[in-house]
C-alpha cells in the first residue's frame, strides 16, 4: 500500500536521503553505472539525479 513516510523528504526521512528502491533494470544499465560513478560526499551525490520516466513491467 501507499506509505508516504517512506517518500523523499517524508516524516521518517530527516536526513533527506530517501530509501532504497528495489527492482530490475532491463534497459539502460549504462545510466545506472554512470550514476554509480558520480561524485559524492558523505554518502550523498553532489549532483541531483532526476528520473524522467519509469515503466512497471509484468513478468
Amino acid at each position: 500500500g501507499d506509505q508516504p513516510a517512506l517518500d523523499f523528504e517524508g516524516e521518517r526521512n530527516s536526513d533527506g536521503q530517501g530509501f532504497a528502491a528495489f527492482g530490475k533494470v532491463v534497459q539502460g544499465m549504462e545510466v545506472v553505472k554512470k550514476i554509480q560513478h558520480s561524485e559524492y560526499q558523505s554518502q550523498r551525490l553532489l549532483d541531483k539525479v532526476e528520473i524522467y520516466s519509469i515503466k512497471i513491467l509484468k513478468e
